[in-house]
């Protein structure tokens, strides 16, 4: 599994574990997905499911997101 359009290594926003598994036929297992946005921005991209042996882009997961920069105020004490 992989996001086409994601950084390399130390750029990389999105982290899948496990990125890739065995997976048995009517066997499910559970994905977790990292998201740690680099910039300020809106994304709009897939994770893409490739199968070694049969082809890349087999399955597709839109992901959607908006990353922002908050608010930060500083006041004197008082």
């Amino acid at each position: 599994m992989r996001i086409p359009g994601d950084g390399k290594l130390s750029e990389k926003e999105f982290d899948i574990k496990p990125s890739r598994d065995l997976v048995q036929p009517k066997s499910t297992i559970e994905i977790e997905i990292i998201f740690i946005s680099l910039m300020p921005r809106k994304y709009d991209m897939v994770m893409v499911v490739d199968i070694d042996g049969v082809g890349q882009d087999m399955f597709s997961l839109p992901i959607k997101a908006e990353s922002e920069v908050p608010l930060v105020k500083i006041e004197p004490m008082k």
